[in-house]
Formats: C-alpha cells, structure tokens, sequence
C-alpha cells in the first residue's frame, strides 16, 4: 500500500501502486488510440464517400456497443467474483494484442483489412467499456482515501491525455516511415502489438 505522505510527484516516480495504475492507463491509451486512428485511416483510404464513412461508423459504434452491454451483462460480474481483478486486467491487453494480430494476418485469413480492423475495435472497445473501466475502478478501492484522492484524478486526466499526445507523436512517426499508405496501414498493428 501506499503511504498517505508524500507529493503525487514521489508516488509516480518511486515504484508504488499509483505508478502501476499510471503505467497500465499510458500503455492502454497508446494502443487503444492508435488502433483507433489505424481503423479510421483504413476506413479513409478504403470507404471514398463521407456518406460510406458515416454509415459504416455509425454501423461500428452501435455494434460495438451492443457487444459492450452484452460482456457487461454476461461476463463482467463473473469475471470479477471468479478469476477477479488481476485476469480481468489482463483482458484488454489480449484484446488489443488479438486485433492487432488479425489485422497483420489479414491476407491469410481472406479477410478484408477493414474488416479485420473493424473486428478488432469491437473486441478491443467491447472489453474496454464492459471489463476495464470496472476493473480500473476497482484497482483504487485499496489504496489509502487521500493516496486515492490525490492520484486518481491525475491519472485519469493528465496520465491518460499525456497517451494521447505521446500517440499523437507516434502517428507523426508511422506517417513519416509510410507506414499510413494503401498496402502498409496494417504493419501499424505491429505497434500496437
């Protein structure tokens, strides 16, 4: 546990619980968000009219929640009185380490990159909502109230936005390799991965 003294600065710096939630919530932002942009340039360079785009994440959005609310209804309560916190953390690293392998094997499957993008944000986003953010939640309940009150906060926002400029800066990368072209968008999942 952690101790209640100290700034925020000590409890991230020094190896503790909040540095391990920190590191968890950065490397979950860095993957989730970069398979997000992933799926939205296939989906540029593959679906030509704003109307095809449109229809085809809006399609996405409503299954992907769909999937969401029925993990949440079948399995999260299970997951969590059962293999409890430490698997169900484990899941959406799978998940995304899952999608980003469909999407690399595309070609071998026979299945459109787009499609197996498409998959691999439903698993991802189904997980993330119905299991993750419960167990997020849940991974506080230890620590100290004021350890809590002073990290939480922090690492929700400041943590979790940091990703996503540190994503920002790796698309930035990916772009200037030509990893964001036709034919080469896939080789993005071995990041992610």
């Amino acid at each position: 546990r952690d101790q209640p003294d100290g700034s925020l600065w000590q409890l991230l710096s020094t190896p503790s619980f909040v540095r391990s939630i920190a590191v968890c919530v950065l490397l979950s932002t860095l993957a989730t968000t970069l398979a997000d942009w992933q799926l939205k340039a296939i989906a540029k360079q593959q679906l030509q009219s704003a109307d095809a785009l449109a229809a085809f994440f809006g399609a996405l959005a409503a299954f992907q929640s769909g999937v969401s609310l029925l993990i949440q209804l079948l399995l999260t309560n299970r997951l969590l009185r059962g293999p409890g916190v430490g698997v169900s953390r484990a899941l959406l690293p799978f998940a995304v380490l899952l999608g980003a392998l469909l999407v690399l094997s595309h070609g071998a499957l026979a299945i459109g990159v787009l499609t197996a993008a498409a998959i691999g944000k439903v698993g991802e986003g189904g997980v993330r909502f119905a299991i993750d953010k419960a167990v997020t939640e849940l991974t506080w309940l230890p620590m100290a109230k004021d350890v809590r009150d002073r990290s939480k906060s922090f690492v929700d926002t400041v943590v979790d936005r940091v990703g996503s400029g540190v994503t920002g800066i790796m698309w930035l990368g990916l772009v200037a390799a030509g990893l964001v072209r036709p034919g080469r968008i896939h080789l993005v999942s071995v990041v992610i991965a």
